[in-house]
């Protein structure tokens, strides 16, 4: 029988730090016969142990001064936390699937393969004192619910910075047009995140520069939008 692995994304231990207290006036949680299999209506006994798949940096403990956070949350609940750091989603999507890990940090590229494989289990958002809290914006999203059920917990998005040389850039730009469009002086020194995410970012830029595409969700694509998307990261 495959096992189902409660998948939190971007945020696990703020989701287990919040797990230990009431329910939240914001449900999402379905009702009769909508309820999935291994749907928590409330929480039991801990195992003891829990263990994670993290991107780096999400997990600290006190590798860098000032910053632990899981040595304190072992202290409070008695839970002992394994952290595995992913390289990137791809590995992060492998570890999930060998079927010896709890849950973890995913990005929107992973959390859907894993939400459609059927790797994952969805959340009782009911449990969590402090999902209120969460900005509403980021819940019930593509990238962290499906069917009408939130499979994670997200905390913020992660922005993409242009950042330069300013010895060689001298005056500094306004927009991305110098990634995507490039000139003589940039050309064959501009370096960008080497990602399948990254097919998002020249999908919005096309959305100003060539809107007869019709692209409304760069996170969404046609056959025709993708191969532009794709034509502009080769080009």
């Amino acid at each position: 029988m495959k096992r189902l692995k409660g998948v939190t994304l971007l945020a696990v231990l703020a989701l287990l730090v919040a797990a230990c207290g009431g329910s939240t006036s914001e449900s999402a949680a379905p009702s009769g016969d909508e309820k999935p299999a291994g749907w928590l209506e409330a929480l039991g006994a801990g195992e003891g142990q829990l263990n994670l798949i993290i991107w780096p940096g999400y997990a600290e403990r006190g590798e860098y001064e000032g910053f632990n956070w899981v040595d304190p949350f072992e202290a409070e609940t008695g839970c002992k936390v394994n952290v595995t750091a992913m390289t990137d989603s791809n590995n992060g999507v492998q570890l999930l699937q060998s079927g010896q890990y709890d849950g973890g940090s995913f990005s929107g590229d992973a959390s859907v393969r894993l939400m459609t494989a059927g790797d994952v289990a969805p959340v009782n958002v009911d449990l969590l004192s402090n999902y209120a809290a969460v900005f509403s914006g980021l819940k019930n999203q593509a990238h962290n619910s499906m069917d009408g059920m939130p499979y994670g917990v997200p905390h913020g998005r992660g922005p993409n910075l242009l950042m330069w040389n300013t010895d060689v850039v001298t005056t500094a730009p306004t927009s991305w047009d110098a990634v995507w469009d490039g000139n003589a002086d940039v050309n064959g020194k501009i370096s960008i995140y080497d990602s399948s995410i990254y097919i998002a970012d020249a999908a919005i830029h096309l959305m100003s520069k060539r809107p007869e595409l019709g692209i409304t969700n760069p996170y969404q694509l046609n056959e025709e939008q993708f191969t532009a998307a794709i034509d502009l990261l080769e080009n």
